[in-house]
């Protein structure tokens, strides 16, 4: 997703980001397995940046704090959230709309 709006933005991915988590059809970014696991990977992988969902934050407990300090770990619950922070500075992006009362998802 974030591969995708990067190109059609002309705005590139900033460099040793890594992310995870499921997009819901509104933008919410939803909770994912294996956080723990994910986060050390990163690690090896040489990634200092991180980007969770919110709901996974409380996983994050689990590791040493030498790969806790390793990393730069952000918890985000909106796509935006996560555009404004992955993507390099330039275009500005659109925020959503307000859902109208009782059209909640």
């Amino acid at each position: 997703m974030i591969g995708i709006v990067s190109a059609l933005l002309g705005r590139p991915i900033r460099p040793g980001i890594a992310i995870t988590g499921e997009v819901a059809l509104h933008g919410e970014i939803g909770a994912v397995g294996g956080i723990p696991h994910k986060l050390r990977a990163a690690s090896r992988a040489g990634r200092k940046r991180v980007l969770i969902p919110a709901e996974n934050a409380k996983e994050t407990t689990q590791l040493p704090a030498e790969l806790l300090a390793q990393l730069e770990i952000r918890p985000v619950r909106m796509i935006q959230e996560a555009l404004q922070y992955a993507l390099e500075p330039g275009v500005e992006l659109p925020q959503p709309a307000e859902t109208p009362a009782g059209m909640g998802m």
